[in-house]
């Protein structure tokens, strides 16, 4: 906005059309914090319907939303319920209010009753080919490999100068100039 339109416009107007920066939502970290190399674990979130899945596609699609921006499968799929494994560095209560808003029983009357929990990676089912034992138990390899130390490298301060672009010879210029009371 210009300073002759702060000038002339009234100060309300000025707090409505003011950019909301006060605090960046969870979606907002989350999608920030999306590929960063904090450690992850693995959760199921599951949900029960009061009606058949078939009559409530609007809110899995909002579930689906919600978990945008996270590594997450539908891994199992019933009449009345649908679980979703997702491969997060949340924890269950940080994940569960994220999608709160579209799977609490105020809100929405078709979801009987949401949960939000870590599974051990021994799962195990009454069938052999059980999506919910397979997802699991890929999503806690691929963590595991996510997680290995070995993996990550830090990288050497050289490195982070080029990175930067300041040639090795200029790093402690501006130090020396500020020492000397000059500045750069």
């Amino acid at each position: 906005m210009s300073q002759f339109a702060k000038d002339h416009l009234p100060m309300n107007f000025h707090n409505a059309t003011a950019p909301a920066a006060s605090t960046p939502t969870l979606l907002a970290k989350l999608q920030r914090r999306s590929d960063s190399r904090q450690k992850r674990t693995v959760h199921i979130i599951m949900v029960l319907f009061k009606f058949d899945t078939e009559h409530c596609q609007k809110e899995i699609g909002a579930i689906r939303h919600r978990l945008n921006g996270l590594r997450y499968k539908a891994a199992m799929q019933t009449r009345y319920a649908h679980a979703f494994v997702v491969q997060t560095h949340l924890t269950a209560d940080e994940l569960m209010d994220q999608v709160r808003p579209v799977v609490s029983t105020d809100c929405v009357p078709s979801i009987e009753r949401a949960w939000c929990f870590t599974p051990g990676a021994d799962i195990a089912a009454s069938e052999v080919l059980d999506p919910l034992t397979d997802y699991v138990r890929e999503a806690w390899e691929e963590v595991r490999r996510w997680n290995d130390p070995a993996r990550h490298r830090k990288p050497s301060p050289t490195q982070i100068f080029e990175r930067k672009a300041i040639k090795p010879e200029d790093r402690h210029s501006t130090i020396r100039s500020r020492l000397l009371g000059k500045e750069a």
